[in-house]
């Protein structure tokens, strides 16, 4: 039996190794009553969708004599992995609804589409399939090709050309959907950290990279070109890429919490009849518009609960954290803030968080740095630094020696 080169020997360990770890991860994402239950779904079905893609690859690519069977089976799924990924991100940073089967429907007609347009292929027996690989990789001008397999042979170049079409366009909806999540999170939260998706951004550079590859790859064949073997790049990058989208995607928490009918019994006269007009409405989230006035109010209540109560000093501090204890719909109370601060709601909390780590730092030369920052409600050294720094246009150990020196 011939010896088996090491880097070859390399990436297939690798491949079984990602492939094993994934599975177990899809599993535990599927039985899992952790984060959100229908981005967990969508997750294993997409690392399942990419373990199947690499494996029927891998024993087309290393085994296509002894498996014909398995030549282009792999093509259908690789259509399916975007728009999985996508589905997952919608439903992560949803807060009102995730996409059901018949929303993922419409993304699945590529991948229907391919299993139509080479479905005569697959039908061919195994010793013309193996023929049809032997005439592309060799271009025998003796051996003539059948209709189907001519057919398949001038679509093929096509479908792989898709392929990085269909990611460039997936990543690039991917990425603006991450802009406008963080958007999101900036007006409902006062913290990023584990909601701000930072893993799935570094990740869909990986994956836009991989498909600029796989399209410089299709460029230089096409050009005649074959001075490297793209499927060690393939497998090391996938089962990479596997490992780690198992390991994130197990971990994500849910991010956003579904609106919850409020009572308005429950609501404290007052600001009953500051927020909604005359006429009145029976639920607290109806649509309402605020006037000039009823934003002013709002707004001084607002800023005495803040300098009396300190809610920024809680970490995990939301919007509908907030606007809980004033008793405020809080779509009213980001308007509120965004009208009369011009901030959002993330700029407004870091804003008395950072005052009050200025007077602790003024204050108390002992406390360590992390420790005013957990006290000033930030929950990582890191956050507190940055918003600091955005703030004061210095560090806190900078700020605290020009207060030193000036004393």
């Amino acid at each position: 039996m011939p010896a088996i080169d090491p880097l070859i020997a390399f990436a297939i360990f690798l491949l079984i190794f990602s492939i094993g770890q994934t599975m177990f991860a899809s599993l535990l994402l599927l039985v899992s009553k952790r984060g959100h239950k229908p981005a967990n779904r969508y997750m294993a079905a997409f690392m399942l969708c990419m373990c199947c893609t690499l494996s029927l690859f891998a024993l087309f690519d290393f085994w296509r004599i002894d498996l014909p069977h398995t030549t282009l089976v792999y093509q259908p799924f690789v259509f399916l992995m975007p728009p999985l990924l996508w589905c997952y991100l919608v439903s992560i940073t949803s807060s009102q609804h995730s996409p059901d089967i018949k929303a993922f429907l419409p993304h699945s007609i590529p991948a229907i589409v391919v299993c139509v347009l080479l479905a005569p292929f697959y039908q061919l027996p195994a010793i013309e399939k193996i023929e049809w690989v032997y005439i592309l990789n060799t271009n025998d001008p003796y051996i003539v090709l059948s209709d189907v397999q001519a057919w398949v042979a001038s679509i093929n170049p096509l479908i792989k050309w898709a392929v990085a079409l269909q990611g460039f366009i997936y990543s690039l909806a991917a990425y603006l959907k991450l802009r406008k999540h963080r958007k999101n999170i900036e007006n409902e939260f006062s913290y990023m950290q584990d909601i701000d998706l930072r893993w799935f951004v570094y990740l869909l550079l990986s994956c836009a990279l991989l498909y600029a590859a796989y399209a410089i790859t299709l460029a230089a064949n096409h050009l005649g070109y074959q001075g490297f073997t793209p499927w060690i790049v393939t497998f090391c990058s996938g089962g990479l890429l596997l490992s780690v989208f198992g390991y994130f995607g197990v971990r994500q928490e849910s991010i956003f919490v579904s609106p919850q009918p409020e009572k308005t019994d429950e609501l404290a006269p007052k600001l009953v009849s500051i927020v909604f007009s005359p006429e009145g409405v029976e639920q607290k989230y109806k649509s309402s518009a605020l006037s000039e006035e009823n934003v002013d109010e709002c707004y001084a209540e607002l800023l005495n609960y803040m300098s009396a109560s300190k809610p920024y000093t809680n970490c995990e501090l939301s919007i509908r954290m907030l606007a809980e204890k004033l008793q405020l719909p809080a779509r009213e109370l980001s308007r509120v803030i965004n009208e009369k601060s011009g901030k959002n709601f993330m700029e407004f909390i870091n804003m008395y968080r950072i005052d009050e780590a200025k007077k602790t730092l003024k204050a108390d030369n002992d406390l360590k740095i992390l420790d005013i920052s957990l006290m000033s409600g930030f929950n990582s050294k890191s956050s507190f630094y940055d918003a600091f720094k955005k703030f004061t246009s210095m560090t806190p150990s900078e700020y605290k020696k020009n207060k030193l020196l000036k004393n």
